[in-house]
């Protein structure tokens, strides 16, 4: 006996057909690329290149499933280990909002419980003055120092991290970008504005406002900023002896800017996207820029070049009070021994003590420096 199939049967029978054969074949050849093509997968990366895209916040600190990066468990160190003497770990932050979306950003509970942390396993937070000092030789630091650092001069450093360190009795650093003063200025995040400044650096304890430079926080390939590489002009790269004016002209306005708000000396930089040459390095010398710091990961101690700054980062979601102590305990125990009284001051008797000391020129302590 046959059967018969309808013809709407048989129509229908083939489309399923077809679309098994369908998948059967995209399951078999999906992420491999057809000859002469490049996968997604095979692209280049900028990974590496830079913190943050150019004058926007760099989204990221999610999992492949759209969720927030797990953050892993890392016991908590029961104190800081004796390697960390005569060192200081400058730890790096970018933007602080109460609904973080960035690989750059957290929220104000994050770094309040950072701080909090950190201090009660032994770390003492010490002002860019101090600092100062200590690179100087005029001064020790105790054991397990840590200056607290912001880039960009976001506005949420004056609504959020300066009510939290001040809270706290601690100083803190902001490297900003001036040109973003003015309302005009093409950025996707508000910036502090001058008032702010003005009123923070007037602040006990002071918040101590820095160079992030005028206008050069921006990308032009993925290895050069405009600080670090030469720009078209009328169809033509710009000379040697132009691009030394154009960053010697970007600096003097950026210090110039800052000066009259600052009751420091404005001495310090911090380096678009960490990227850095020993050209830009000079340049920045020449205009009385003492102290510049990187993105590269380490401790600052007395060997380290004072241009070169090292920095850790503590700004990401991903990133715990544990995992911060973790790594500026590997760090520490990395480095070489330093030489007998290469910076190292007593421990103070108690981890969370009252703060003691602003760290303004007025104040420094006859000794060791006091620190929170």
């Amino acid at each position: 006996m046959k059967w018969k199939v309808p013809a709407a049967a048989s129509a229908a029978a083939l489309l399923a057909a077809a679309a098994l054969l369908g998948l059967m074949l995209y399951r078999g050849v999906v992420g491999k690329p057809l000859a002469g093509h490049t996968s997604a997968a095979q692209l280049p990366s900028s990974k590496g290149w830079s913190q943050q895209p150019a004058r926007s916040k760099h989204k990221g600190g999610r999992s492949p499933n759209g969720g927030a990066a797990p953050v892993p468990i890392i016991p908590v160190p029961a104190s800081v280990p004796a390697s960390f003497q005569g060192k200081v770990g400058v730890l790096m932050y970018h933007d602080i909002e109460p609904a973080a979306a960035g690989a750059d950003s957290i929220t104000p509970g994050q770094f309040a419980s950072e701080l909090d942390g950190l201090r009660k396993i032994g770390y003492r937070i010490i002002s860019l003055q101090q600092f100062r000092m200590f690179m100087q030789g005029k001064q020790d630091v105790p054991q397990g120092s840590l200056l607290i650092t912001f880039d960009d001069g976001y506005e949420s450093f004056y609504r959020y991290a300066y009510p939290i360190l001040k809270q706290r009795g601690l100083s803190g650093a902001c490297f900003v970008v001036t040109g973003d003063f003015s309302p005009s200025a093409l950025v996707y995040t508000p910036h502090m504005t001058p008032a702010e400044i003005a009123k923070m650096e007037s602040d006990d304890p002071v918040m101590e406002v820095q160079a992030h430079s005028d206008a050069l926080h921006v990308k032009i390939d993925r290895r050069h900023d405009l600080l670090t590489g030469r720009i078209l002009r009328a169809g033509r790269l710009e000379s040697d002896a132009d691009y030394r004016a154009r960053i010697t002209a970007d600096t003097i306005k950026c210090l110039s800017a800052l000066r009259p708000l600052n009751s420091h000396p404005v001495d310090s930089f911090a380096y678009p996207y960490g990227l850095h040459t020993p050209e830009a390095v000079s340049l920045l010398r020449a205009q009385e820029i003492k102290y510049a710091f990187t993105t590269a990961p380490g401790l600052a101690s007395r060997n380290s070049d004072a241009m070169l700054l090292p920095r850790v980062n503590a700004g990401s979601p991903a990133i715990s009070t544990a995992s911060i102590a973790a790594e500026l305990n590997r760090l520490a125990a990395a480095m070489p021994p330093l030489r007998k009284g290469a910076g190292v001051a007593a421990q103070a008797p108690s981890p969370t003590a009252p703060h003691a000391g602003t760290g303004r020129l007025s104040t420094p302590a006859p000794s060791a420096l006091q620190a929170s």
